[in-house]
């Protein structure tokens, strides 16, 4: 599980971390979570999560108006 505090503004570990644990435990027996406000998140960022296994939980406690402006 990746969380606490915004786990996206530390991308560079997620990048490193995801491969390498992909690496070392291929079976996918194992979940991988990444809990975000997603505020962060682009295309290119979500494509690599989706790549690596990862489920993704969003929580709405960010920007409420960037939330909105997605929504339109």
């Amino acid at each position: 599980m990746l969380f606490g505090g915004e786990p996206l503004l530390n991308w560079p570990m997620i990048e490193a971390y995801l491969p390498w644990l992909n690496e070392r435990y291929p079976q996918r027996g194992y979940d991988r979570f990444l809990f975000t406000n997603a505020l962060l998140l682009d295309a290119k960022r979500a494509s690599f999560l989706v790549d690596q296994g990862v489920t993704l939980y969003v929580s709405l406690d960010g920007d409420y108006d960037v939330y909105r402006a997605f929504a339109r």
